[in-house]
């Protein structure tokens, strides 16, 4: 029981289990059938199937919100490994050492070495770039056939492999946006059309001169699930830059705004961005598309599987033929700042990496906290994102976040 509550127990609650057993052995053919059966209550109770905090094991804290050593250990296990305290945090929590902010922070830095991190950078990394909508809308087959499952299982790698060697090795946090070094295996290298890399396992690989690749957004992983199976779709991507990178999600669309209309000459023959254009025409739709489509069009060198290309084909064939536009990657911010490509695009989000840092820390506020964040906690993300100008890693905001009254209060 104090294995699966995570906690000391508390008077009576071994005895009622006891007495469940008693009740029910009489009944049972054999003592393991019986013993089953408080089993199955303690692993029923809240105090296994939820994290229950209160301040019961705590006597003489200094305030009744702050986190009983034992609630500390369950917190920094869950946030960092996704499972249940080891042998060394609950024996810390027993000396009542957890709730002392140095130890604490011992204790993180052990987390993050220990092997069982590696949920961290599945679970976080899962969330935070939607890793886990990876093949949830694969590209068409009969249009992208170099995609298969081998490469699907290989997208997703990548960047669980480049997030965890941003972790481990301490590297700024702005390489998400731009890094001279990718971390794949052999299958995306071909796919990248990166020579020598041979075998399954990944590994970091500098990049070429000339190669358009770095940092997450030219991750396929991250341009398969901004697109729609067929075609890219420049407001997924411009969207999940807002939300993901800046932090500064657009508002939903208003209701009853439908798509083009069908009837528009030319139509059939447009290419994405100027159907985009069209649409844009619509007051309603061009205050929110005018901060999304610009961003999109930034990526538009990359197809909907991620594989890079020069043109596009028009909306009445999916394939591309010789004589179809070339892409044009170029786009203006609302402040009428012009990018181009990919490149420009990352230029700019270096430029803003208070707002960047600021973003990435919410995110990992949030899935620390459980919790969504409220403008309570701006002075705290305020502080964070100051502390990170001088040490800009992914450690760094671990510490942070483990040494806020946020994290070791509830």
């Amino acid at each position: 029981m104090p294995r699966a509550w995570r906690r000391p127990l508390r008077p009576g609650e071994l005895e009622s289990k006891l007495v469940l057993f008693r009740k029910v052995r009489p009944q049972k053919t054999s003592f393991e059938e019986a013993i089953k059966v408080p089993l199955i209550a303690v692993l029923c109770s809240p105090h296994f199937l939820y994290l229950v905090e209160d301040d019961e094991f705590k006597p003489g804290a200094a305030a009744p919100e702050a986190l009983s050593d034992f609630e500390l250990a369950s917190r920094l296990s869950y946030f960092l490994w996704s499972s249940m305290p080891d042998d060394e945090l609950l024996q810390r929590a027993t000396a009542g050492q957890l709730s002392e902010p140095a130890e604490l922070l011992i204790q993180a830095e052990r987390l993050l070495t220990d092997a069982r991190s590696d949920a961290l950078v599945r679970n976080f990394a899962g969330q935070w770039l939607r890793l886990r909508d990876v093949g949830a809308n694969p590209p068409a087959q009969n249009l992208f056939p170099r995609y298969d499952d081998h490469l699907e299982v290989s997208m997703r790698g990548e960047s669980e492999a480049f997030f965890a060697h941003v972790l481990h090795n301490d590297l700024n946090v702005m390489s998400f946006v731009q890094s001279d070094f990718v971390t794949i295996n052999e299958r995306l290298a071909r796919f990248y059309d990166i020579s020598g890399v041979r075998g399954d396992e990944f590994r970091v690989v500098s990049l070429p001169a000339g190669t358009p690749r770095g940092g997450l957004l030219t991750q396929a992983s991250i341009l398969s699930v901004t697109s729609n199976g067929t075609r890219t779709s420049p407001v997924s991507r411009g969207v999940w830059i807002l939300e993901n990178l800046l932090g500064d999600p657009p508002p939903p669309p208003p209701p009853n705004v439908g798509d083009i209309p069908p009837g528009v000459p030319g139509i059939g023959k447009a290419t994405v961005r100027e159907r985009l254009r069209i649409h844009r025409e619509q007051p309603q739709c061009a205050r929110c598309h005018d901060r999304i489509d610009p961003l999109g069009f930034a990526l538009e060198n990359y197809n909907a599987a991620g594989e890079w290309r020069i043109r596009e084909a028009t909306f009445n064939r999916l394939e591309i033929q010789s004589d179809d536009p070339l892409i044009d990657a170029s786009a203006e911010m609302t402040d009428g700042t012009k990018i181009v490509g990919v490149a420009g695009l990352q230029q700019q989000l270096l430029r803003r990496q208070d707002q960047f840092v600021r973003c990435l820390a919410e995110k990992m506020f949030v899935y620390a906290l459980g919790r969504r964040l409220t403008s309570s906690d701006d002075a705290m993300l305020d502080v964070t994102v100051a502390a990170m100008r001088e040490q800009p890693t992914l450690r760094q905001l671990i510490r942070q976040i483990v040494a806020t009254d946020a994290f070791r209060k509830r």
